[in-house]
């Protein structure tokens, strides 16, 4: 049997998907395509941003279920009850929700990378669903979030996480990759 090669998912949060519109503050001396690169060349790499809480508690949900189905396979246990079969359901009804699953599906995740942006601050809910995943976990931001406005130094999500990374730019994503293979390999 040949081993599948890993995959790490990196999850962005509100609106870093217009970071080079940002102040130059927020902008980082590589582009995401050559971090992304870096990435790849350790692992597959599966990328979802939303400007959504909510997406992004259920793309977070749905690597979870991905990894319990993947355990299930692997020990013919059926660890999935009718409340999983609810949430695929809903999830069917949103193109970007089920785009992701198709990408993550049968993939050997090992980690995951999250910038929650905005949401850090006050995130319950994706504090809560980072808790309910079970594989490891960086946190990452851009800028020092400690050399920023008061309100920024708190982190609701970090203690979900097993590391964080602040303010290393997006080289900070390729940090945490390196992070989780070291975990992992």
């Amino acid at each position: 049997m040949v081993e599948k090669r890993a995959t790490i998912i990196l999850i962005e949060g509100a609106n870093l998907n217009l970071i080079n519109l940002r102040p130059k503050i927020y902008q980082s001396k590589f582009s995401n395509e050559e971090i992304f690169k870096k990435i790849e060349s350790l692992f597959n790499l599966v990328y979802f941003q939303s400007n959504y809480e909510g997406e992004i508690v259920e793309a977070i949900h749905l690597i979870e279920i991905n990894r319990i189905k993947e355990f299930q396979n692997r020990e013919n246990e059926n660890c999935l009850n009718e409340s999983f079969i609810d949430f695929f359901k809903n999830i069917e009804s949103s193109e970007k929700l089920s785009n992701f699953y198709n990408k993550i599906k049968n993939e050997n995740i090992i980690g995951v990378i999250i910038n929650p942006a905005a949401f850090t601050h006050y995130s319950i809910a994706l504090s809560d669903a980072l808790e309910i995943l079970n594989t490891p976990k960086v946190e990452v931001h851009l800028t020092n979030i400690y050399k920023r406005e008061e309100f920024r130094h708190k982190s609701v999500t970090v203690k979900n996480v097993d590391s964080i990374i602040s303010g290393a730019g997006n080289f900070g994503y390729y940090l945490a990759a390196e992070y989780l293979y070291h975990l992992t390999f």
